[in-house]
């Protein structure tokens, strides 16, 4: 109550009322408006963006000398004499002198942060990043995650996956698998197979096709959702209206090893195909994308089908429409996962000669954005998504060799939509803008998932077989939410300014199906066929809170940030589908909070920094660790095992020295130190254990050199060790894990990646080595599929690509 009376207090005394300025700002060539373009007084702070409509509301003082930026345009100075309205015209930096184009030096840095507002969404005090793709050197035609998030402190990767599909990351001691303790977006509209019951993501958007990667940690819960992650949002591209008809192609190669056989001079190939093109009121973008490949490993061979197409519609001068497709087929051979001593002897040796992956996805979106004044933007995103993955093979401890016969499959539908309606209001006061966001969102999922066996062959067929005397499960899970939020920027000087916000969640999570238990002799015969009916339904209703607080200096910004967060139970939790796995009947939501404090800015324009301290509470966590039950048979349990702390700091720091004109080095270094542990346990067992999957120590270490056309970055990463599970296997040197390799120590581990390009005309050539020393090393022991057990990631591999256009300003 006090904090509401509180909130409301700070809304009142900020509206200030006051003689507003109308400017407007339009491009000088061709007369239209220009968004995202700054005004900034002498002192350097920033008093208004212009709209979608090129507007900019905002107190000028008479006499006084104020200035316009925008990437790619030359910055206008002007002096403010009393009118109402002001129409500003921006010339674009931009010549071309054989064909060589000469663009704003903020190419230098690939790596910056969210502003204040964009679009209907606030950042105002919150821990942020933003990767520029478009000016990164990396490996992005296999999705290089160590490469493309290098400069995010504290990221702990997961590498399973050599097409690059499969995005496993995470901060802060959560899971990375699957990013599923993010909020994972494209183009602000949910990913993930069911936010609420199953919020594992199976796609990735090929980064070809992805102009900027956003990631909000955990104070971005209020405003997209309650995880303890944050958000990650990938921005796609677009075509922009009146542009010409462009496209261009690029086409890869991928090799392993450099000193292996002839046989795997090609592991594998990418082609992908993109096309933009504009006019007045209508633009299009697209991509598609065929990649195939052997994988580093025998039996890890991929085929990936994607597409991505986007189409906007200018409705009027102040509405907008954007429509979103994306189709991705995957299909994969798994090897299996390896214990410690079958990685030891030879990482690339496999268990498993029958198991295949399969995931298809189709996602779709409808964004309409409306203006109707300078002071309010309306947007209304419906989104949904149809998808399906399967797993097939035997999925038994890696300790076991395949007995041959019926494989088991595991199948999954997924159906859900939702609509996402949020407005932003914007009021001018002496000290800056007032900031209110508010919205609401509805979301309705649907999954099925079914285990039962599957043919006895070697090949992808995904047929499922229910005979009476095999065991399987069938179960739908319905999922119901709907969320109301608010997040405000109250700014109480030029330099001062705080974010409160709260969010309204209503969650209604179910489970209905049947587990079919079977029971035989030693001779093979049936002696107890059990159908047991499960049901489950919870319903919850709570408010979350938060406060950010931004101060802003010339070029640089102290920020906190303090806020709620939840996660409910979703059906990987509750699910009962192996005798070998007991779930607790009394396992509850986790609740817990995120908290920063940093100082991040630029010097210079030679220095970039980010360096913060963070505080994350997570109670109830949910873990799964083996024990025995009455009949002494092991099995896996899966409950709330205890609360957890995580204390860390995150740093940031890159300097850019400019030879000459034509020559600049960038060097940079990010790194964490991360305390974690679990205390409140009910179970002594663990009491003060490690946190499982965070690292003490992470440090990533890279340079990046630009000599004209000719770019080359080199990357070193180093991620110390980690437990794997929450009662610390491996603690003890004489057992470094368990028999079947799930839960042990991960070992510390290093890697070096190199990768160059040099752009032509119309070409562009890129070479990448990854993993340069060829070491031998594993980020996962997973405790099902891909394997169980150890998951190697890739030794020493390459690739080369050369890009294609005949259009000289894609370069």
């Amino acid at each position: 109550m006090r904090f509401s009376s509180l909130f409301i207090l700070l809304f009142s005394v900020s509206f200030l009322q006051a003689q507003k300025v109308e400017i407007e700002v339009l491009d000088s060539i061709n007369g239209q408006s220009l968004q995202q373009v700054l005004l900034v007084n002498s002192k350097n702070v920033v008093l208004g963006e212009s709209d979608q409509s090129g507007k900019i509301l905002t107190f000028l003082e008479n006499q006084v000398s104020y200035r316009l930026y925008k990437e790619g345009y030359m910055v206008e100075s002007f002096t403010y004499s009393e009118e109402k309205s002001i129409i500003l015209k921006l010339k674009r930096l931009r010549k071309d002198l054989k064909e060589v184009i000469i663009q704003s030096r903020k190419e230098d840095f690939d790596f910056s942060y969210l502003p204040t507002v964009q679009g209907t969404y606030i950042y105002g005090g919150m821990k942020n990043e933003v990767i520029d793709l478009e000016k990164t050197i990396a490996n992005l035609s296999q999705n290089n995650s160590r490469q493309v998030y290098n400069k995010i402190p504290g990221l702990n990767i997961w590498e399973n996956d050599g097409a690059g599909i499969q995005l496993g990351i995470a901060t802060r001691g959560l899971s990375p698998n699957r990013t599923s303790h993010f909020n994972t977006r494209q183009n602000y509209y949910e990913m993930s197979a069911d936010a609420l019951g199953y919020p594992e993501s199976y796609y990735t958007p090929a980064l070809q096709s992805v102009e900027k990667i956003e990631l909000v940690r955990g104070a971005a819960a209020l405003q997209f959702g309650t995880q303890f992650g944050g958000l990650l949002n990938f921005k796609m591209k677009r075509a922009d209206y009146n542009d010409s008809l462009r496209f261009s192609l690029e086409q890869s190669i991928i090799s392993f090893g450099l000193n292996d056989t002839v046989s795997d001079a090609l592991a594998g190939s990418s082609t992908f195909f993109n096309l933009k093109a504009g006019s007045k009121n209508i633009r299009y973008y697209g991509h598609y994308q065929y990649k195939f490949g052997q994988g580093w490993r025998d039996r890890s061979d991929y085929e990936v089908h994607s597409t991505f197409n986007n189409l906007g519609i200018r409705l009027s001068n102040r509405s907008e429409l954007n429509i979103d497709f994306t189709h991705m087929h995957y299909l994969a051979e798994q090897a299996g996962g390896l214990i410690d001593d079958d990685f030891n002897e030879n990482p690339r040796a496999i268990t498993r000669n029958r198991n295949w992956f399969q995931v298809k996805w189709n996602l779709w979106s409808a964004s309409y954005s409306f203006e109707p004044n300078s002071n309010w933007l309306v947007n209304s995103n419906f989104f949904g998504l149809n998808a399906s993955r399967q797993a097939l093979g035997f999925l038994g401890q890696t300790n076991r060799p395949d007995p041959g016969g019926l494989r088991d499959i595991i199948s999954s539908e997924f159906n859900n939509f939702g609509n996402e309606t949020r407005v932003l209001f914007r009021q001018p006061v002496r000290s800056g803008f007032v900031l209110i966001n508010g919205g609401f969102r509805f979301y309705r999922g649907n999954s099925q998932t079914t285990e039962a066996k599957g043919n006895s062959g070697a090949e992808a067929n995904f047929e499922i077989l229910k005979n009476p005397e095999d065991e399987f499960s069938e179960f739908d899970f319905p999922n119901q939410n709907f969320a109301a939020f608010a997040q405000s920027v109250i700014p109480l000087s030029e330099k001062l300014s705080i974010s409160p916000g709260l969010r309204y969640e209503n969650i209604k999570t179910e489970a209905d199906g049947v587990f079919n238990s079977v029971v035989l002799d030693g001779a093979g015969n049936l002696i107890e066929d059990t159908l047991i009916e499960s049901i489950n339904s919870r319903v919850r209703d709570f408010v979350l809170i938060g406060m950010g607080i931004s101060y802003k200096l010339k070029a640089s910004e102290f920020y906190a940030n303090a806020v709620q967060n939840y996660r409910a139970i979703n059906f990987t939790d509750i699910q009962i589908n192996s005798t070998s796995l007991r779930i607790d009947p009394n396992i509850k939501d986790e609740r817990g909070s995120n908290f920063d404090l940093g100082y991040r800015g630029t010097f210079k324009d030679k220095i970039k920094f980010d360096l913060s301290l963070f505080a994350l509470f997570y109670n109830d966590r949910i873990g799964g660790y083996f024990t025995t039950n009455a009949l002494n048979q092991a099995i896996r349990f899966r409950t709330n095992v205890a609360d957890a702390r995580t204390f860390g700091l995150e740093s940031y720091a890159e300097y850019l020295w400019k030879v000459n004109a034509s020559f600049s080095i960038n060097s940079f270094a990010n790194g964490s130190l991360m305390d974690a542990k679990y205390y409140n346990s009910e179970d002594p067992v663990f009491d003060n254990k490690n946190v499982e999957l965070v690292p003490e120590k992470t440090l990533r270490l890279g340079q990046t050199y630009r000599y004209k056309m000719f770019g080359a970055s080199l990357l070193y990463s180093f991620i110390d060790q980690q437990f794997s599970d929450a009662t610390n296997v491996g603690s003890n040197p004489n057992f470094p894990s368990t028999p079947n390799a799930v839960d042990g120590i991960i070992p510390a581990y290093s890697v070096i990646d190199l990768s160059l390009s040099y752009r032509l005309s119309h070409f562009k050539l890129s070479f990448n080595l990854n993993n340069l020393a060829n070491n031998h090393y594993f980020t996962r022991r997973a405790s099902g599929y891909p394997g169980p057990g150890i998951i190697p990631s890739d030794g020493r591999n390459f690739s080369f690509s050369l890009l294609w256009s005949p259009f000289s300003q894609d370069f």
